[in-house]
């Protein structure tokens, strides 16, 4: 029969619970009810709520009683918690690009409010004061941050806002599971922290990026837990001797995922949410490019080379000089994100900034390629892995007034949302300026689409408070559904023509979806259980309880 379970069932009509008292602690169940005295867990006098220890099959049973409006289990059962509402009030919702230690993320209250305050914005009023409250904060949430390594114990990532209570960075080693990844022996996994300049940065996105996610000033998911495991293996220690430590890294955290232990608190296994905030790119001269291939047409290079009007018109974008980027996918990336979803893994990825086009398998433009030498690189996919199938896809959004996709996010059809990704405070590793609860620590602020993916990922952590068996598929919706629709300046349109001399305007949404990432609490503000909506008294004549029993017998 499976184990019983306290399950509260909810009446169409006070005006049945005596009769319905009878059917359920009776010995013989009638139609839908049990054949068993089922016992009694808790009786509320002023509700239509009573709760009994029920099996999962008898609950669907009771669920087709025609008295019967809703057979649910008990928040307890469900892991739920009443918990206060985290409120946080500053003067530091700052749209400049100027770092100020008391700064924060200002699209906490942007997402929060929902609604745009007048004149705010880097070309305006730069700095806003105001409180958000929030509810769900990812609690039982494991947050995995696909990136350089963060500071075990930065103050951003304090149980308490104020650094103190200890650190929520588990500092995972991933190279126990050695053996099922690479078929070697446990290792461990080294969090390293360089001198040198590229590992410096690379720690910098990495804090910045968490702090975005899961900070606990600056963060939404500021109740989950955080991991962290670094995929820019040319600089660090992990990276001596695995050639293919990019690859292996998602097989890591599938394993983990797959092995977690259940916790207490929920008497489940934790969700497992990842940000991939980076992506695989490349760049060929111009000139070294011998065709274009470019909405079914194939271009030879001209005899006397290409132009910029060419560039213009295929809709190249140059880091340099001649030099042309283009992000790439991976066939062996993508099938291993779309593995991790399939395990139950929600993983959120940035879309690029290269200003470009990001098309959906089988758009006119997902076709386009360069051939340089036997290479062919396919330039309006978007980067592996944040545009692999089943990715939430994030583009960015400025800081202006106007709200518009910023000029340099990759956007397109593979967008799936659009979230705040310009001048976002978050935390340095080294570099910024002082933290004010502890000097030896560093924040700052960055723009990219990478710092629009942790929005959504801070966004979809908190959900899975509440929701803790999302799919994939169920986050993306969640997050649509609550976005701001329509907000978004600039249209869904893709505003130019090719061949001819116009070119696309950069603040267009690229035909992306214009939802723009918002924050709704899954809890009431003021933490309150009454008044209830099944308040029904019970009927006024006679003595609702205790009562005599009356049981049948057969």
């Amino acid at each position: 029969m499976g184990p019983e379970r306290e399950y509260i069932i909810v009446l169409k009509r006070a005006e049945d619970l005596d009769q319905f008292y009878d059917d359920m602690e009776s010995r013989y169940g009638d139609n839908e009810i049990p054949d068993r005295v089922l016992e009694l867990a808790h009786r509320r006098p002023l509700s239509r709520s009573t709760h009994y220890y029920l099996t999962d099959d008898e609950a669907a049973s009771v669920l087709k009683d025609s008295r019967v409006e809703a057979v649910t289990l008990t928040a307890p059962e469900q892991g739920l918690i009443i918990a206060p509402m985290t409120t946080q009030t500053s003067s530091g919702f700052d749209k400049s690009g100027t770092n100020t230690a008391t700064d924060v993320n200002w699209s906490l209250l942007r997402g929060y409010e929902r609604t745009p305050r007048a004149s705010w914005g880097s070309d305006s009023t730069a700095a806003q004061s105001g409180t958000i409250k929030l509810g769900n904060i990812g609690r039982n949430v494991d947050v995995v941050i696909i990136d350089g390594h963060i500071p075990l114990n930065h103050p951003e990532f304090a149980i308490n806002a104020d650094g103190t209570g200890g650190t929520r960075i588990n500092q995972f080693n991933w190279f126990q599971y050695n053996q099922q990844v690479r078929g070697t022996s446990a290792g461990t996994y080294v969090y390293d922290f360089l001198s040198d300049s590229t590992s410096i940065a690379n720690n910098n996105h990495g804090c910045n990026v968490g702090a975005i996610a899961v900070g606990n000033t600056c963060g939404w998911a500021r109740g989950s837990n955080v991991y962290n495991i670094s995929p820019y293996s040319g600089s660090t220690a992990n990276a001596t001797g695995y050639t293919n430590y990019n690859y292996e890294l998602l097989d890591y955290i599938k394993v983990w995922h797959a092995n977690k232990p259940i916790n207490p608190v929920t008497g489940r296994r934790n969700p497992t949410i990842c940000n991939m905030s980076y992506g695989f790119s490349g760049q060929f001269d111009l000139q070294s490019i011998s065709e274009i291939r470019y909405q079914g047409i194939t271009y030879a290079k001209p005899g006397t080379g290409w132009t910029v009007s060419d560039r213009i018109n295929f809709d190249l974008v140059a880091s340099s000089g001649t030099n042309m980027l283009f992000y790439s996918r991976d066939s062996s990336i993508d099938a291993d994100c779309a593995d991790m979803v399939a395990a139950g893994i929600i993983l959120v990825g940035a879309a690029g900034n290269y200003y470009m086009y990001n098309d959906r398998i089988g758009g006119v433009n997902y076709d386009n390629y360069l051939r340089s030498g036997a290479t062919i690189a396919y330039y309006m996919r978007g980067p592996s892995p944040g545009s692999a199938t089943g990715v939430i896809n994030v583009s960015a959004v400025d800081a202006t007034v106007a709200e518009r996709k910023v000029d340099f996010s990759n956007a397109g059809p593979r967008t799936d949302i659009f979230a705040a990704g310009t001048n976002i405070m978050g935390t340095y590793y080294s570099g910024g300026v002082n933290d004010p609860r502890n000097a030896s620590y560093q924040k700052g602020k960055m723009s990219g689409t990478s710092q629009a993916s942790p929005q959504v990922t801070g966004l979809i952590a908190c959900a899975l408070e509440t929701y803790p068996s999302f799919t994939a598929a169920q986050a993306l919706t969640y997050i649509q559904n609550r976005a701001n629709s329509g907000v978004l300046d600039g249209g869904t349109g893709f505003s130019t023509t090719y061949g001819s001399s116009t070119y696309l305007s950069y603040n267009t949404l690229y035909g992306g979806p214009n939802f723009y990432a918002a924050y709704l609490s899954e809890r009431n503000e003021t933490n309150q259980t009454f008044p209830k909506k099944n308040y029904d008294l019970r009927p006024s004549l006679g003595r609702a309880y205790p009562r005599n029993r009356v049981r049948r017998y057969g």
